[in-house]
């Protein structure tokens, strides 16, 4: 940088300092690093303190608390190693447990308001749980599964690079925390192909074994001089990787009939009259749970019969989890990639229908020119397709579909009479999914959710005879209940 070019930056970068009230340190050090170059690329020269990647990786691990991953072999077929990377959980944990702000949290006495649903504290599942519901402080541990892929295959590629990922957070944390991605841990990756032919046990198998430590001896604290001793509170994850853990069949269709993890309801009683009440049905309890997982291992049950394949891999290691209590329903997937567009594309066939609309096109049209603040911009809605009415779906992603059903009234309201059915069924859809959401429930807002969790599917029953009531329709019917057992279901 040349004398006249640096005093111009000098000159800029002084008023720009002045205007945001820095410090004449933090000044003085942008400005030799302007003047003298990265300070990277001059400590990565020859024989400096970064020069090779041993010295990197020297300095990383002598000022910073890195847990490497550990490799291993599941097995080796015609040559080809099997492998999955685990990040282990304790030394994590231990790591973690000496930020001060995070034990503080840890350490934190639940306060429970009654008939009040907050956090995971609040809720019944907590309360009775043998650990967490005693313990005057205890870890909670929330664990989540996904499947990725890390390419973009199409045809005979898709699924060659699909990945396995489990993770984990501490629940203790309030939910702004728990949700950012710093205090979210790997455990966990491993082909996904991998994982279905060894089985779930086989890789998971090392993680639960140090939730099991967490469980019965707990994790020694420096600064508290003591154990604490904690457990999984919950597992999120979609329906399939749910039910995979579970021990539940990976089907929904009508060969199950018991598809549903929360409860007992047939495919008859669920789908086929979907404005029974789901407080009639039976829930999955430990006890008709170990019931079932008995008469299986009997041969007097098949999978189909309970919808049960098997026990879940996690009560092999764990005493005070079990899979009746730990999964909340995927609030995100069963709505909003689910109900939401499924709905709204078939409301939408009756508005072109019924000439509210011109067309697709002319939707489109009204939406793109519809100006979005900068919030909901970021997920603004994709337009539609002209396969919209056929695949009936909307597409687009979990955000943009909540972005389009929540702005759809003040977007598309002055084109559709007040009256029409279909408009009054997407202001009950619409409301049903701000309370799934809700940060916060109460008692009577429970009272409310029912309501109008029965109020939609009598409505959608009455104006699509013909169409199907989805098992996403009957796991969305057990979500006021599901907030009694854990808590606000939009915090998970």
């Amino acid at each position: 940088m040349n004398e006249m070019s640096l005093c111009f930056v000098k000159t800029k970068i002084g008023a720009l300092f002045e205007s945001h009230n820095c410090t004449k340190s933090l000044k003085k050090e942008l400005l030799d690093i302007l003047q003298h170059g990265s300070t990277f690329g001059s400590l990565t020269e020859s024989h400096c303190l970064l020069s090779t990647h041993w010295r990197r990786d020297k300095f990383i691990h002598s000022n910073h608390p890195i847990v490497d991953p550990v490799e291993y072999c599941l097995a080796s077929i015609a040559g080809n190693r099997c492998t999955f990377a685990y990040v282990p959980f304790l030394d994590v944990l231990r790591s973690i447990l000496k930020i001060p702000q995070v034990l503080k949290y840890v350490l934190e006495k639940p306060t429970v308001t009654a008939n009040e649903y907050t956090s995971y504290s609040s809720g019944q599942f907590f309360q009775n749980n043998g650990l967490f519901g005693t313990e005057i402080f205890s870890l909670q541990i929330g664990f989540y599964y996904d499947e990725f892929e890390i390419a973009n295959p199409v045809g005979t590629s898709k699924g060659k690079y699909k990945l396995s990922a489990f993770y984990w957070t501490i629940a203790n944390l309030p939910p702004e925390l728990r949700a950012s991605i710093d205090n979210i841990q790997l455990a966990i990756l491993c082909r996904y192909s991998h994982m279905q032919h060894f089985g779930t046990d086989a890789v998971l198998g090392k993680f639960l074994e140090d939730v099991a430590t967490l469980e019965n001896s707990g994790i020694f604290v420096d600064s508290l001089g003591t154990e604490i001793r904690g457990s999984i509170s919950f597992v999120a994850a979609d329906n399939l990787a749910a039910h995979t853990l579970f021990g539940m069949t990976q089907s929904f269709g009508p060969a199950v009939d018991r598809f549903c993890r929360f409860c007992m309801a047939t495919n008859e009683r669920a789908l086929q009259n979907p404005c029974s009440d789901c407080s009639t049905f039976t829930l999955r309890t430990p006890a008709n749970y170990g019931h079932h997982v008995a008469k299986l291992s009997d041969g007097v049950a098949c999978a189909a019969t309970y919808g049960i394949r098997g026990d879940s891999v996690i009560h092999k290691h764990l005493y005070f989890f079990h899979a009746t209590e730990g999964f909340p329903p995927d609030v995100s997937h069963d709505l909003l990639e689910g109900i939401v567009p499924y709905e709204l594309a078939l409301c939408i066939k009756i508005f072109i229908a019924k000439g509210y609309f011109g067309s697709i096109k002319h939707i489109n049209e009204i939406l793109s020119a519809w100006k979005f603040s900068y919030t909901d911009s970021v997920n603004r809605p994709q337009p539609l397709s002209k396969s919209t009415v056929q695949r009936k779906t909307v597409g687009g992603n979990t955000t943009e579909n909540r972005t389009l059903l929540r702005l759809f009234p003040l977007i598309f309201g002055s084109h559709i009479p007040a009256d029409e059915p279909c408009w009054v069924l997407i202001l009950e859809l619409k409301a049903l999914v701000e309370l799934a959401f809700a940060a916060v429930l109460d008692e009577s807002d429970l009272v409310y959710f029912e309501a109008k969790i029965r109020s939609h599917n009598v409505m959608f029953n009455e104006i699509f005879r013909e169409e199907s009531f989805k098992p996403k329709h009957h796991f969305v019917s057990h979500y006021a209940q599901l907030t009694r057992f854990f808590w606000a279901l939009g915090s998970v």
